[in-house]
């Protein structure tokens, strides 16, 4: 999704503001401002924001401009915008951001009809969102989960990803589950992670059954039970989930959770290496390495290890280095 750059806004905003402070005066900004010209109020939170004639105090600036925003000037509503992105005197809230530089936009401001312009991917997705839109919401949450600093609130991602979670998106589902099991934007709580992992996981996503998996097979919000950690293994192994192929053939291979069966071990690496794994080519190489689940054949081997090595798998790097 795109980014916000709107700071660069604001300075150019704030350079004019010695000039409309010297020419009319403080006071008379501040006496104007009080009686409820919207012009003036957005110009004395400038003063305030750059301690121009006043103290600087960018919570008086939120305010002078929060006043003159709400009275439609659109300077004022891009002002209020740029301090809400920036957590200028105010906490950040993206979404309310976007509203405001929407309204400034619809009321002539150019610099604001700009802005909405170049972002208008994820204003589309916050329009959808709240007006309900399960998708749109857990997209919402995935920007402010996934993008770089700018724009990560966990909080917010937290915030969207429960509202589109509520609704049955499992994708959601998973996501919050994430957010509890690392504790981002929530409390760490790894069984409500596991309780949420469960829930997508039963509607058939399988990143959600890998999930599930993994906290039964290292006892991480439940008690330890490797057999039912093979049985979501192989719910999402079945789905075509990569890891949890890998995950399933060591089961296999080592007889974790079910009866060792180096064939099956064979064929749950396989499955992950035909589909581009450079963990599951290493132990196909393995396999055929040691002899595992297959006859021993060196040159099979190396071919898997060399298609693993590619992918920059290091113990693929290693085997390889031995042969040199």
């Amino acid at each position: 999704m795109k980014k916000f750059f709107c700071l660069f806004i604001l300075v150019n905003l704030l350079f004019n503001v010695s000039v409309v402070a010297q020419t009319e005066g403080i006071q008379e900004i501040i006496r104007k401002a009080k009686q409820g010209d919207a012009s003036a109020q957005n110009v004395l939170g400038l003063c305030y924001f750059k301690g121009e004639g006043v103290v600087q105090d960018y919570e008086q600036a939120v305010e002078w401009f929060r006043k003159a925003a709400e009275q439609e000037d659109p300077d004022a509503q891009y002002n209020f915008a740029v301090c809400l992105i920036n957590g200028s005197g105010v906490s950040r809230d993206f979404v309310q951001a976007v509203k405001w530089a929407c309204k400034a936009a619809e009321n002539g401001d150019a610099a604001s009809k700009q802005f909405v312009e170049d972002n208008s991917d994820i204003i589309q997705v916050i329009k959808k969102a709240e007006q309900g839109d399960a998708s749109a919401q857990n997209d919402l949450g995935l920007f402010f989960y996934n993008e770089e600093p700018d724009s990560l609130d966990f909080v917010q991602a937290v915030k969207w990803f429960r509202k589109a979670a509520e609704q049955g998106h499992v994708d959601a589902q998973n996501n919050l589950g994430n957010c509890y099991f690392w504790g981002t934007g929530v409390p760490f709580d790894r069984a409500k992670a596991l309780s949420l992992y469960r829930k997508a996981a039963s509607q058939g996503h399988r990143t959600a059954a890998y999930n599930v998996g993994l906290m039964y097979f290292n006892g991480m919000g439940v008690a330890k039970n490797r057999a039912e950690a093979v049985r979501w293994y192989r719910k999402a192994a079945e789905k075509g989930h990569i890891d949890s192929q890998v995950e399933l053939g060591t089961c296999y291979e080592k007889g974790l959770g079910v009866a060792k069966n180096n064939a099956q071990a064979l064929r749950w690496y396989r499955k992950a290496a035909e589909t581009g794994s450079a963990k599951g080519q290493y132990y196909v190489g393995t396999c055929y390495d040691k002899g595992i689940g297959v006859a021993k054949n060196h040159a099979e081997a190396l071919k898997w290890y060399r298609k693993s090595a590619e992918k920059g798998y290091s113990a693929a790097k290693l085997e390889l280095s031995l042969e040199e």
